[in-house]
């Protein structure tokens, strides 16, 4: 009976462990905006960054696209202007980012809005 209840002891012990290692949330993406000082079919350039910063992969991350134009498209696997989808729904790795430009007369927010996480 000893037995069992260090074992299960143990497992609750290191359950409670993993979870501690892998705490990302929504706000562990961020998304920053730089004006490249370019200017695409007279509208404002503007370089988006979004960078995972967890150590855990974060996949499925979506941006707000609310009201979202550009007349730079990028390429829809980095970025989807009408679903908010990142790199096609793959992993963000930790600590990596993607980049796409857009282009318009002022800058949108695209705030993270979703995410889901994969801990190992």
């Amino acid at each position: 009976m000893a037995a069992s209840l260090n074992t299960l002891f143990a497992i609750v012990i290191l359950s409670l462990l993993g979870k501690g290692f892998c705490q990302c949330e929504l706000r562990n993406i961020t998304v920053t905006q730089t004006d490249t000082g370019g200017a695409i079919h007279g509208k404002s350039e503007y370089k988006v960054t979004v960078t995972n910063n967890c150590i855990c992969s974060q996949y499925d991350v979506k941006l707000n696209t609310e009201g979202f134009s550009t007349t730079l498209e990028a390429d829809p696997l980095i970025f989807n202007k009408e679903t908010g989808l990142v790199k096609n729904g793959e992993p963000l790795y930790p600590h990596e980012s993607i980049k796409f430009n857009y282009a318009w007369d002022t800058r949108f927010s695209l705030n993270p809005v979703s995410s889901r996480v994969a801990c190992s």
